[in-house]
């Protein structure tokens, strides 16, 4: 958009004082996990971490990621046959109930991810995908895990997510099947993303035919009773109001598990933690949501068309500004604690093709120029940069405009009691000059000259 930048007349922190935010510390919450991490959904903002980058086995958090590749391949409202890959799981997994040979409703197969926890929907899910996303409708089980373990890596890269390898649909323990709560907060931001894994991932429970609205005559189907497991939407002793999902996890290795998600005030967070022992994994996650609703807000730095700066004028019109202000041509607000707003620093560069000895706007300059940049900055770290225009138009001065600006001097002051001064003194002037032009006339007749 612009030339080459560079800062000219202001490199400045324009802070925007709050005395009592401003000298706030924030207390750290009480987190006994083993891995956990805080994050806004919105922006991916990390509010609080702890050992975020440690490996850990995710168990049945692994369902995120499995949700959100089938969203890519799987029709939320078509059937999908039941075979017997449900059969390819531990007998001790979690299970959601299928049966071989029943059809259910592509919706239906991420409720059973997500409410039961089902280790074969998750068999089914990663088959019937495999076979669509591979073009291969004769795959087996077993190839079409590989190809959707393949997926579900290939996924997560893509969302940034370097530290995970999964090599199955559910999350069963395996050594080589791992991730980490940075990870799993990017994942669990993603699926948030995506409105049908939003809207089910609150569900206390599902009650209802798998086939929905398309059972028929002939038709094996399935009435489904499933509660959810996570105990912050769905129990009394550890229930949290503003819970809104996602998804729980356990295994002997990993331990307790969660990837939550709460909103309240406008703010949506997600809180994975991980191996926190029955029952702090509920604890722990009310706590960092309290930390991140009472210490974070979305401040906003500027709206549009907010005064940002102002510049001093080259050759400005006599009697006209001297500067012009500049004004942001967006808005931005960012969340932020009490202390962090106090710490916003802004710096503006002017393009120098508009300046006139490396300070002053050049003129004229027409009303909505862009003129340059503001960028928003915490830490050093850049959070927004607006384009800066002009508010106004600024003509440049001439011979023509300081004899336009005299001339309505005299209009705008000859009949004004202001003026009967200058009219008195301009009379004065013009009789003094009339006797003295008489007085030489004189002369020159006495002396013989006319």
């Amino acid at each position: 958009m612009f030339k080459k930048f560079f800062i000219c007349f202001i490199t400045a922190s324009f802070v925007f004082i709050n005395a009592v935010a401003a000298s706030s510390t924030l207390n750290a919450p009480e987190v006994v996990a083993q891995t956990a991490i805080l994050i806004d959904q919105k922006d991916g903002k990390i509010l609080f971490t702890k050992n975020e980058h440690e490996r850990i086995f995710p168990a049945s958090t692994t369902k995120i990621l499995t949700a959100l590749v089938a969203m890519e391949y799987l029709e939320m409202d078509a059937l999908y046959e039941v075979g017997r890959e449900i059969n390819d799981i531990p007998l001790d997994s979690s299970k959601a109930g299928h049966k071989v040979g029943e059809s259910i409703l592509g919706i239906n197969l991420i409720r059973g991810l997500i409410i039961p926890s089902g280790n074969e929907t998750a068999c089914v899910v990663a088959l019937q995908a495999a076979k669509i996303a591979s073009g291969n409708p004769d795959m087996n089980y077993a190839q079409a895990e590989q190809y959707f373990s393949e997926l579900m890596n290939n996924k997560a890269k893509g969302l940034g997510a370097t530290g995970t390898h999964f090599i199955n649909p559910h999350g069963y323990h395996d050594d080589g099947h791992y991730t980490t709560a940075y990870d799993m907060g990017l994942i669990s931001k993603a699926a948030l993303d995506d409105p049908v894994i939003r809207e089910i991932i609150k569900e206390k429970t599902f009650a209802g035919n798998g086939a929905g609205d398309k059972n028929a005559e002939g038709l094996l189907t399935q009435e489904y009773v499933w509660n959810s497991h996570n105990l912050l939407l769905n129990s009394d002793e550890y229930s949290y109001p503003y819970a809104n999902g996602i998804k729980t996890g356990f295994t002997n290795e990993a331990g307790d598990s969660v990837a939550a998600s709460a909103e309240k005030d406008g703010k949506l967070f997600i809180a994975v933690i991980f191996n926190s022992e029955e029952p702090n994994r509920w604890i722990d996650a009310k706590n960092l949501f309290e930390f991140g609703f009472n210490n974070y807000n979305y401040e906003t730095l500027v709206n549009k068309s907010d005064v940002v700066t102002s510049v001093a004028l080259d050759k400005p019109l006599l009697g006209g500004p001297q500067d012009l202000n500049l004004l942001s041509s967006e808005g931005f607000a960012a969340l932020l604690s009490g202390k962090e707003k106090g710490q916003i620093e802004v710096e503006v560069t002017l393009d120098p093709e508009y300046l006139e000895g490396g300070t002053d706007l050049k003129t004229p300059v027409e009303q909505g120029t862009e003129v340059g940049k503001a960028v928003y900055k915490l830490g050093g770290e850049e959070l927004f940069s607006t384009g800066l225009v002009t508010e106004k138009e600024a003509a440049r001065r001439t011979i023509m405009t300081d004899i336009n600006y005299y001339l309505n001097m005299v209009k705008e002051n000859a009949f004004t009691l202001k003026a009967v001064p200058f009219w008195a003194g301009g009379a004065v002037l013009i009789s003094l000059i009339v006797f003295i032009i008489s007085k030489i006339k004189k002369g020159r007749r006495r002396n013989g000259y006319i």
